[in-house]
């Protein structure tokens, strides 16, 4: 699942990653969202779509809306969950708020 593809360098990659996982600690939902995108893209950790879905599911609970419509999107293509059509519709859903 390439949400957003692989565009930057393995180096920087990583180092983003770290800059994500610590803005993620101090409750930015889009850091927690970045986080997950990482894991779903493979961009600087192995790819792991459980981890990642696990990363968009704090984000939305966060109040990210992009994390509501990329878990959705994980319920969709059974990508770290089990497909699920009422999560999945649930999550696109989800407003600023909510």
């Amino acid at each position: 699942m390439e949400m957003l593809g692989e565009f930057s360098a393995p180096a920087r990659s990583k180092s983003f990653l770290r800059l994500a996982v610590r803005g993620s600690r101090t409750g930015r939902a889009h850091a927690i969202t970045e986080v997950g995108l990482r894991f779903s893209n493979g961009a600087g950790v192995d790819r792991d779509f459980v981890k990642a879905a696990q990363w968009f599911e704090q984000g939305r609970a966060a109040g990210d809306v992009a994390a509501g419509m990329l878990l959705a999107e994980c319920y969709l293509l059974a990508k770290g969950v089990s497909k699920n059509s009422t999560k999945r519709s649930r999550f696109c859903r989800c407003r600023v708020g909510e």
